[in-house]
């Protein structure tokens, strides 16, 4: 007769526990799992798993040539901060724009200036 097992685990990180929430019901229900081999495969992977984890922001910090008053904007992907996007006007009235994009570590950081003619162009 099989006797099904359910394991909760609180306080875990959410990646740790779904990853264990799939392995757990596999080790539980093979049938020659000795209890005291699945004690050592469970903290051998725990330990693994709940290791710290170094992630890097997503969006670096701003140039310290961007004023504070710029207008900024926040880049989304897959609804993670990972791009901002200042704009300020000079009291030439140069606009001034600024973009910054990481993916994975790596990603464009562009300086563009533009004026705008009487009719609201580009020039």
């Amino acid at each position: 007769m099989r006797v099904r097992r359910s394991v909760s685990i609180p306080n875990l990180p959410v990646v740790v526990s779904s990853q264990l929430r799939v392995l757990l019901p596999a080790l539980l229900s093979f049938p020659a799992m000795n209890p005291r081999l699945l004690t050592i495969i469970f903290v051998l992977t725990l330990a693994v798993l709940a290791k710290p984890q170094q992630k890097a922001s997503p969006t670096p910090e701003f140039p310290s040539d961007i004023p504070k008053d710029a207008r900024v904007r926040t880049v989304l992907s897959d609804k993670t901060p990972s791009g901002q996007d200042a704009v300020w006007t000079t009291s030439d009235g140069i606009i001034h724009e600024f973009f910054q994009f990481n993916d994975r570590g790596r990603g464009p950081k562009i300086y563009t200036n533009y004026k705008l003619d009487v009719k609201g162009l580009t020039t």
